[in-house]
């Protein structure tokens, strides 16, 4: 059985999230090592936390589209998510593109209603509480703002493919959804028809309701 810790090229295996592995570059290590001994454990944790739930993000939506995550790898200013893509659609891939920069602006509103609501000298680990969550809304935006930009290898570069193929899923929707309205109706139909005539081969009084 293999071991918790293992080396897989310049990272290191450090556990799993449910059935998800993690992996962690040297040079995050070395990120980590340089904030906390410079005196920003804050922009360490807000950075650390953001590219950890950017990359679940798109873990997410890659097993939304069925496809199977490989691992999460995380180096010094970011990540990857690592899956099987092969039989992915290109909608399937620009959908995953987005993940991670949503799952970034769903944590938005909660962290700035915390740093609104919380006491102003209220502190974790000797930092201001008040203050952390500042400067992690401020690196959130940033990020999303940077993620965005549609350059290789950011995820702009996929996500944005998602907009000229938006009215075509949409027209293929309303279809799928006509075509649903119209196969039930006619399956109330066909019953009410079935139920008439067993009615009537009964010797039944039946009185028809439009």
């Amino acid at each position: 059985m293999q071991g918790r810790f293992q080396w897989f090229g310049h990272y290191l295996r450090v556990g799993w999230l449910g059935s998800i592995e993690i992996r962690v570059h040297w040079a995050a290590m070395l990120v980590t090592v340089g904030l906390v001994a410079f005196g920003h454990p804050g922009l360490w944790l807000g950075l650390a936390s953001l590219v950890l739930v950017h990359e679940l993000g798109h873990a997410f939506f890659v097993r939304r589209a069925s496809l199977a995550v490989s691992h999460i790898a995380l180096h010094g200013l970011g990540g990857r998510c690592a899956y099987f893509g092969d039989w992915g659609t290109p909608w399937n891939h620009a959908v995953i593109a987005w993940g991670g920069v949503l799952f970034q602006a769903a944590l938005l509103i909660p962290a700035i209603a915390a740093a609104t609501l919380l006491p102003a000298q209220e502190s974790w680990l000797g930092l201001q509480l008040e203050s952390l969550l500042a400067v992690w809304v401020r690196l959130n935006l940033a990020l999303i703002v940077l993620n965005l930009i549609p350059v290789a290898p950011l995820d702009g570069a996929t996500a944005w493919r998602l907009v000229p193929m938006l009215p075509a899923r949409l027209r293929a929707a309303r279809r799928a959804s006509t075509q649903r309205r119209e196969d039930s109706e006619r399956a109330a139909s066909t019953r009410q028809r079935v139920a008439h005539n067993r009615a009537k081969a009964r010797g039944l009084r039946v009185v028809d309701r439009d």
